[in-house]
């Protein structure tokens, strides 16, 4: 998939088949769950959660494919950080090293968020170290009304 074409596709409104689309073009690795598998969640902000499948990337992690539709009282652009949180303890370092989740309400736009954490022996610290991507730093809103540059 082209730049161009895939501005024009992250331009529309969500749609979970174009989405899976977009994921299938831009990874090599994609496996698909049919039906997605439903994860039982216990937040208020949150109506439905599930996991579309997952990416295996070339060093052997995964990253898993989430899909949150929201309370429509949920401020799609303002919620960066405890969105990330509620996908962010769905990473065991296991078998899933990351995630790319998208959240959506049935709205004109929606929000994109990748997130990841490793944990390393730094001999220096004499210890473990936990790495975790900034969670105001790999989040986007897309849709009709943003610019998906």
């Amino acid at each position: 998939m082209e730049q161009k074409e895939l501005q024009k596709e992250l331009n529309k409104p969500y749609c979970q088949e174009n989405w899976k689309k977009v994921i299938l073009d831009v990874f090599p690795n994609v496996s698909l769950f049919n039906p997605p598998n439903i994860i039982p969640v216990k937040n208020e902000k949150i109506e439905k959660f599930s996991q579309l499948g997952y990416v295996k990337l070339n060093d052997g992690k995964s990253l898993a494919l989430f899909e949150l539709v929201l309370k429509e009282s949920v401020d799609i652009a303002r919620n960066r950080v405890e969105l990330n949180e509620a996908i962010s303890k769905h990473i065991d370092q296991d078998e899933v090293h990351g995630v790319l989740s998208v959240f959506e309400q049935g709205k004109a736009d929606y929000r994109f968020t990748f997130s990841a954490k490793s944990t390393e022996f730094d001999a220096e610290a004499a210890g473990f170290v936990t790495n975790e991507t900034d969670a105001k730093r790999y989040t986007y809103v897309l849709g009709e009304n943003e610019s998906c540059r």
